[in-house]
């Protein structure tokens, strides 16, 4: 587990976090998306029930930094990207059978991120796409 939470990224406003960290590290941003996804499905994030999700975000659990390729499937079911595209990137190692381990390239993009999160929240700043003025 890392230690950033699930809340320090959150899921609306990805594109003004993650992407930009990624970026940084010259990762295309979406690529980086598609493995934070499957983390947050493994931490029982990505649920069709928002009670689910609710309470998964109340209880704000670490990051894992180990998925598997299940996690993937669920975290973006239909993703250009295989995990071969992440092995590539530097972004994760293979583990045993469908087991992935998050690399340090992968940990340091999720700390930028929650660190640009964090600098985004102490200047107020709010994206919500259904209202302006969330």
């Amino acid at each position: 587990m890392l230690k950033q939470k699930v809340q320090d990224i959150r899921l609306r406003g990805r594109y003004f976090t993650l992407f930009p960290a990624a970026s940084e590290n010259g990762v295309p941003g979406d690529l980086m998306d598609y493995l934070l996804l499957a983390t947050y499905s493994k931490a029982g994030l990505m649920s069709e029930s928002y009670e689910k999700n609710f309470a998964v975000e109340k209880a704000n659990p670490n990051i894992p930094d180990i998925i598997s390729t299940e996690d993937l499937k669920k975290g973006s079911p239909t993703s250009k990207y295989t995990v071969n595209n992440l092995i590539s990137a530097g972004l994760v190692t293979k583990e045993t059978g469908n087991t992935l381990a998050l690399t340090e390239k992968s940990i340091n993009i999720i700390k930028r991120a929650a660190e640009i999160q964090k600098e985004l929240d102490g200047e107020k700043f709010s994206y919500c796409p259904c209202n302006k003025h969330c």
